[in-house]
């Protein structure tokens, strides 16, 4: 019963914690800057510039994917709206 109780425990705690990211916050805020001062992106909500960020960093730093490719797939599914 008790072990019972603590697995329980354990997926409830496991389900519900926040998501981390492995990228470092200084690349985010990095990111962050260095889209606002792309003029393509002149008019964008900050949401949306944070929101691809997000996306690209973790694509690239957390699941180790190409670059070039993620950027492009996060600012034409974050930034196109």
């Amino acid at each position: 019963m008790n072990f019972t109780l603590v697995w329980f425990s354990f997926l409830m705690m496991v389900s519900f914690s926040p998501k981390v990211n492995a990228f470092p916050q200084d690349q985010f805020k990095d990111c962050i800057l260095a889209s606002k001062s792309n003029p393509a992106v002149i008019g964008v909500p900050e949401t949306a510039i944070e929101a691809f960020c997000n996306c690209a960093l973790t694509a690239i730093v957390d699941e180790g994917k190409n670059d070039q490719n993620s950027a492009i797939e996060c600012a034409e599914k974050e930034l196109n709206n």
